[in-house]
């Protein structure tokens, strides 16, 4: 990736932006530009430090800079529930650790993708699939009055973060949040959500990929001297079980860790993939995470505060479920599963268990999904 050092008002009038009224004004600082993708991203780290990418170029802005045009402090809901203030700080000192110790940063990709916004809420949601993300959906379409009408398909009613001047003032000015859950349960609601039931459509998907994985590719490098007759009735085996789409949970996961084997885990698709992947909350200054653990209550404690700011008077009401059902589920699928593959599981996810507080059991073959530690 090349980089270049530029001054912003230089880099501002490249781009065709030195007229926009929304534009920085003001400040002539110098900033990295590099050659990127096309997609635009937006972040703001919890030094400071802020990244536009517009017409894929990134810039990322100086301390100094972002020190002069924004000073932040600590979001009112602080006042009202403590955790979240003692949650948001517990990340930040976490992320700084994760960051002097790894190449974090190098490893995640832009989570833009999955943010959505409400102008009239001012509230930014980062979406995190297998973690609440569709009953939060549906309490969004409740408070913009479309009960019983949302589909995936028309999220435009909650719109996703498009335009790059646009999405610097909404992060910067609105309530940011997202909900983190345990990462193996997420992956056991992943799998059957997706692979169990009458929801065939990533089934069909990958399947192929998860019985090769699981039957032809690690036999092919154990025993190179497989002879054709061998490969045809594996590939034979592959087509057959890959249109019966009855994938287990082992070699579900099996192949989920394969994504670490290939170098392959930015391709993970968003139900398994890591928060950290999702959401890059090292890099994004999140004012509120929910616990999936207390779903219920703290996004109620969320909406009534977004509520009373936008005097609305539609009822929004989150209902609690029992905890130890699906903690004892997500035990009970992990039972099985071979010590080494969930070591490797665990490495995908190493950063979420890190950031969230989750104990990692690695010799307990009943309690794999353990209780958080939610400061």
């Amino acid at each position: 990736m090349q980089s270049e050092k530029y001054k912003i008002s230089v880099i501002l009038e490249k781009l065709g932006l030195h007229n926009r009224p929304e534009t920085f004004k003001g400040e002539d600082v110098t900033i990295d530009i590099r050659l990127n993708s096309s997609w635009i991203e937006y972040r703001d780290n919890w030094n400071g430090t802020m990244l536009i990418s517009i017409k894929g170029y990134q810039i990322i802005l100086t301390d100094e800079y972002v020190k002069a045009m924004k000073s932040k402090g600590n979001h009112p809901l602080a006042q009202v529930y403590p955790k979240f203030l003692e949650r948001r700080n517990s990340v930040e000192e976490k992320c700084r650790k994760i960051q002097s110790e790894s190449n974090y940063l190098l490893n995640t990709r832009a989570g833009d993708y999955f943010m959505r916004f409400n102008d009239d809420y001012e509230v930014l949601n980062c979406v995190v699939p297998k973690a609440g993300s569709h009953i939060w959906a549906i309490k969004f379409a409740s408070m913009l009055g479309y009960e019983g009408k949302l589909k995936y398909s028309k999220f435009n009613l909650f719109e996703y973060l498009s335009p790059p001047l646009d999405t610097a003032r909404r992060v910067q000015t609105y309530t940011k949040f997202f909900v983190y859950r345990h990462p193996f349960e997420r992956l056991v609601s992943g799998y059957c959500s997706k692979f169990s039931g009458n929801n065939f459509y990533l089934a069909a998907r990958y399947a192929k990929d998860i019985i090769t994985v699981n039957y032809l590719e690690d036999k092919s490098k154990a025993q190179m001297s497989l002879d054709e007759q061998e490969i045809k009735k594996q590939e034979q085996r592959i087509k057959l079980r890959g249109r019966d789409l009855n994938i287990t949970f082992l070699e579900f996961v099996t192949w989920v860790a394969s994504f670490l084997d290939r170098d392959m885990l930015k391709k993970l698709n968003p139900h398994w993939s890591p928060i950290t992947q999702l959401c890059n909350p090292c890099m994004s200054n999140y004012d509120i995470l929910i616990d999936h653990d207390f779903i219920a209550e703290e996004s109620q404690i969320l909406v009534d505060y977004l509520q009373k700011n936008n005097e609305s008077n539609i009822p929004i009401y989150f209902e609690k479920y029992p905890r130890t059902a699906t903690r004892e589920k997500c035990n009970e699928y992990f039972r099985d599963i071979p010590h080494n593959l969930r070591e490797k599981l665990h490495q995908i996810f190493l950063n979420d268990f890190i950031l969230y507080g989750y104990t990692y059991n690695g010799d307990s073959q009943d309690y794999a999904c353990s209780e958080g530690t939610p400061t």
